[in-house]
């Protein structure tokens, strides 16, 4: 059983071409580890394996700044973003259930996106049950008001959160009349938690995590899933997604009373009707 420490888990990632290209990923990964906040500075054979928390670091790498140097400010900042909202359409609680659809909206409650990634990456991995899957990560890359947007179901099954910043806008920050939208598929973020199920499973070979600089075992390859012929956001859509507040305390129940339109656009090419 291969266990991965940071680098490993981000070379992996990059190799099933579910991911940017390691020349990407592994001058991103090196500002993070000289930052040390959000990934350990030890490297090497025996350095800690992957957490959830460092797989979500690494999964927002590629999505918080263009540069790489703004990689730990960005993950500071996106990844700080409380959750806001979140919602289900029609077909969501009749795919999985209403416990199902309470539970998940109890666990966004008062997280940060950092916080909801992580356990959402131990948690819908190809092998999970019920088979609940990422559908996108879509964030808003803004000085004005960051905002991002989590998609999670079976299509037409569809369950969203949506992240916002608590904090006001600095002062003399005004509005940009264009928003940098980014999007990452859902086979991305599956990929990841496919190569973060290995680090958790209770079962384990005798040995350290592997380090990104061995080759891996002749007998063993990266167990992320590959890009699907099934597509992370259906056209059509099985209901309309109502949203309600997860800043505070609150229950799933019924979707039809309390609900508020998205902060931001859900993927251009799925775009569920709105009420109200």
């Amino acid at each position: 059983m291969v266990k991965r420490n940071p680098r490993a888990l981000a070379r992996d990632w990059s190799a099933t071409d579910a991911a940017p290209p390691w020349s990407d990923m592994n001058g991103r990964l090196r500002l993070l580890v000289e930052d040390g906040e959000f990934i350990p500075k030890s490297a090497g054979r025996h350095s800690a394996v992957a957490t959830p928390r460092v797989a979500s670091v690494v999964a927002l790498a590629p999505l918080v700044a263009p540069r790489w140097t703004d990689v730990p400010a960005g993950i500071r900042r996106y990844g700080g973003l409380m959750a806001s909202s979140a919602g289900f359409n029609e077909a969501f609680p009749s795919r999985f259930g209403e416990e199902i659809c309470r539970n998940l909206h109890a666990q966004f409650e008062n997280q940060n996106l950092l916080q909801a990634l992580a356990f959402c990456l131990q948690t819908f991995h190809s092998g999970s049950k019920p088979e609940i899957r990422f559908l996108s990560l879509n964030i808003e890359r803004s000085k004005y008001q960051a905002k991002a947007s989590l998609y999670l179901g079976d299509p037409p099954a569809e369950f969203a959160v949506h992240f916002i910043e608590t904090e006001a806008p600095s002062e003399g920050i005004q509005p940009e009349p264009i928003v940098e939208s980014i999007r990452m598929r859902g086979f991305a973020l599956t990929a990841m938690a496919d190569l973060l199920a290995d680090n958790l499973r209770t079962t384990r070979e005798n040995g350290p995590p592997v380090d990104a600089g061995e080759p891996l075992p002749s007998d063993e390859t990266p167990r992320a899933a590959r890009p699907s012929t099934q597509t992370d956001n259906p056209e059509a859509s099985a209901g309309s997604i109502r949203y309600q507040s997860v800043a505070g305390s609150g229950a799933c129940g019924d979707p039809s009373g309390g609900g508020h339109p998205p902060p931001m656009e859900p993927p251009d090419d799925y775009r569920p009707k709105r009420y109200g």
